[in-house]
């Protein structure tokens, strides 16, 4: 079960790169992201640029959990990893329910909440 939800957060991750670069490159309006507080350019790609970085490291960090990178780390520092994605994604939630955007609220918000449950669930499990 554990393998099936890391697949899912994974898949889920690279979806939210896509996303996050189409973005970037203006496929997709700088409104639906950021509580939809970015007003300029500038603004939207400084701050694209750390959601990229930062999702890239956590399906790293994914990716090095299911084994599907060679795993230079301890599992003690995965697991510490992923406790603080858990608690990045419940502040997450919070900050996409508080959001200005529609679609980051009612979309993007339970996403972020279904994200912490499956980390939860994953660390919690044996």
């Amino acid at each position: 079960m554990v393998n099936s939800l890391l697949l899912i957060l994974i898949s889920i991750h690279i979806l939210f790169l896509l996303l996050h670069f189409a973005v970037l490159i203006k496929i997709i309006p700088r409104k639906i992201v950021w509580g939809g507080r970015l007003t300029t350019d500038k603004e939207m790609f400084s701050f694209e640029i750390v959601s990229l970085l930062i999702t890239t490291l956590f399906t790293i960090i994914l990716l090095l959990k299911e084994n599907y990178l060679s795993n230079p780390l301890p599992p003690e520092i995965i697991n510490i990893c992923l406790w603080i994605m858990t608690a990045i994604y419940l502040f997450n939630s919070i900050g996409n329910f508080v959001s200005k955007n529609k679609l980051e609220k009612y979309i993007f918000g339970p996403i972020a909440i279904g994200m912490f449950v499956l980390l939860l669930i994953v660390l919690l499990s044996k």
